[in-house]
């Protein structure tokens, strides 16, 4: 049967963001400060629309584990959170990494990634995760990400990862920047 969100890929996919609690999309939803209040429709099944292709992941404790010895976030755990958020908003589009690798042998290597550490964020901290692409060149995403807590920027990131496939870079599928940019039509 697997994990609960695996059949459920469908209430997270593109411009749809379930707000449940008992939603396989916990926690999730789509930063919707581009789009009017007024513009945002809501249905009977409780699901926000948005056009914009910025995810954000909400509600992400920071654990003991997370910390070195001062309480703070230790700086190589603030990858661990960057990943989460790159994988939240693959997902918002309808694709899961294990399919992906699965079915067509594509992966996403990292290749450059420059953080600037602006506060330590502490153990208990609730942080929340904004990803956001900024470019798409040949087989590069470059994405923009930022660590929020309680709406005060803490640190900030610019990845950019290369899709591959057979072990050498490949264009960004046709599907994925298709998906990009319907989430970007008004």
């Amino acid at each position: 049967m697997g994990r609960p969100h695996e059949n459920h890929a469908h209430d997270c996919a593109l411009n749809t963001v379930v707000l449940d609690r008992q939603s396989p999309c916990q926690g999730y939803s789509k930063r919707t400060t581009d789009v009017p209040r007024e513009s945002i429709n809501f249905d009977n099944e409780n699901r926000v629309e948005t056009k914009t292709d910025m995810s954000t992941l909400r509600d992400l404790r920071v654990y003991y584990e997370d910390t070195d010895f001062s309480g703070r976030v230790y700086h190589a755990s603030y990858l661990r959170l960057l990943e989460r958020g790159r994988t939240e908003w693959l997902r918002m589009f309808g694709f899961e990494h294990r399919a992906l690798s699965g079915t067509g042998g594509l992966i996403f290597v990292v290749r450059r990634l420059q953080v600037e550490y602006i506060q330590p964020a502490l153990l208990d901290d609730l942080l929340q995760i904004d990803t956001d692409i900024s470019n798409v060149q040949g087989a590069v995403i470059e994405f923009k990400q930022s660590i929020v807590r309680r709406r005060e920027e803490i640190a900030r990131a610019t990845v950019g990862v290369v899709t591959v496939k057979k072990d050498r870079a490949v264009r960004v599928p046709r599907e994925i920047l298709m998906r990009i940019e319907l989430s970007k039509v008004p």
